[in-house]
């Protein structure tokens, strides 16, 4: 009797002493992560490197929780270790005990690696020279290869298997897997494609005339690409529309501050004919050709029978030839005559002006053909 009492005492006595150290455990774990964050925010503040901008990018992302979350981490390994030296735990307990603290480990590492990956990030958006990069895209890769590791970890933990045993344990699950998520591969692939090929940057103005819409490529993506409309609004599109369809990327003129104004203006045939010497004297009359003139004086001659016609184009040359929002030098810019339709006799004004951005360039082209169609009153000519 006295042996089973001490017996039962001992037994007692080692499951009290377990239970205690277990809480204890638990209990520091509150205080470790308060102390290692405050540590960690002393450490980042003190570094001379580190400016307040990364400071408050850091603090956004709450990289000091995600660090002590991993000194908690590495402490609850210590303890389990330490208990393992003791012996105080046997059996399936302790298979269950460190599977537990295996799986806490990776998802802590996990937590913290995509904390860094987004901190990074938003450090290297800061420069305005590297906004160009389709920086989310490549987060987004690098998170899926770190979630697909963490993922195989956790799972060949729980399974007792190692990571090629588990593999070869899936080999009939990956053809349900590839079925599954076929369309995640094929904009991975086209994403990848997209970008190793240079076809389109973040800041590219594209133009897709399949879809009837263009604007400048705000972000690139896995599966999709988000363009700023001239409106404000966003438009998103696939990305595998990018490999698949026509778009006109134009980067080269924004590169080079050069965009083509090619525009029409139908002219009414009826009103075209050959200048008499009033209709000369008229245009000759104009305080709005003055330079025009004194630099043409050979076409007002009656005796050449020239068209009111030519001279609007010769005066659309001239003007364009003076225009200081066009390009001159290396740059074609004239005015030419097209097929002539039910609307008209076409004059096409092709040039190239100096500033590509939406709103300016538009503003240079409105002013051109504001004034041309200003003038074509003095040259007896009307617009259909």
């Amino acid at each position: 009797m006295k042996q089973l009492l001490n017996l039962d005492l001992s037994h007692f006595y080692k499951s009290y002493e377990l239970g205690i150290i277990i809480f204890i455990i638990i209990i520091l774990i509150y205080p470790i992560l308060i102390f290692t964050r405050k540590i960690f925010r002393i450490i980042f503040s003190k570094m001379t490197s580190i400016d307040n901008v990364k400071i408050q990018i850091i603090e956004k992302h709450y990289l000091y929780s995600k660090l002590s979350l991993v000194v908690a981490a590495l402490y609850l390994m210590l303890c389990s270790e330490m208990l393992d030296t003791m012996r105080l735990v046997s059996g399936i307990f302790v298979l269950l005990k460190n599977k537990t603290v295996q799986i806490f480990i990776t998802i802590s590492i996990l937590m913290m690696a995509i904390t860094v990956i987004n901190i990074g990030a938003d450090i290297y958006r800061t420069n305005l020279a590297r906004k160009k990069i389709p920086l989310v895209l490549y987060t987004q890769i690098l998170k899926i290869i770190i979630i697909t590791c963490a993922s195989l970890i956790i799972m060949s933990t729980i399974l007792g298997l190692s990571i090629p045993a588990l593999f070869a344990s899936l080999g009939a699950a990956t053809a349900v897997f590839a079925f599954i998520f076929k369309d995640l591969f094929f904009s991975l692939i086209s994403s990848l494609q997209v970008t190793y090929q240079d076809i389109i940057r973040v800041g590219d103005w594209i133009k897709l005339p399949k879809h009837g819409t263009e604007g400048e490529v705000e972000k690139i993506t896995i599966t999709i690409v988000v363009l700023k409309n001239p409106d404000g609004t966003r438009t998103i599109i696939p990305i595998s529309v990018f490999l698949n369809d026509f778009i006109i990327n134009c980067r080269l003129m924004f590169e080079n501050n050069f965009k083509r104004i090619r525009h029409a203006l139908n002219i009414h045939m009826d009103f075209v004919k050959i200048c008499d010497q009033k209709m000369l004297d008229n245009i000759m009359n104009s305080p709005t050709l003055q330079k025009f003139i004194q630099e043409n004086k050979t076409l007002f001659d009656v005796n050449l029978g020239i068209s009111n016609l030519t001279l609007l184009r010769k005066y659309i040359n001239f003007y364009l030839a003076n225009n200081e929002d066009i390009h001159q030098k290396g740059f074609t810019c004239t005015s030419r005559l097209l097929e002539p339709g039910l609307t008209g006799l076409p004059i096409e004004i092709y040039a190239f002006a100096k500033r590509p951005e939406f709103m300016v360039f538009e503003n240079i082209q409105s002013n051109i053909i504001e004034h041309i169609l200003s003038v074509l009153p003095i040259f007896g000519l009307k617009s259909f």
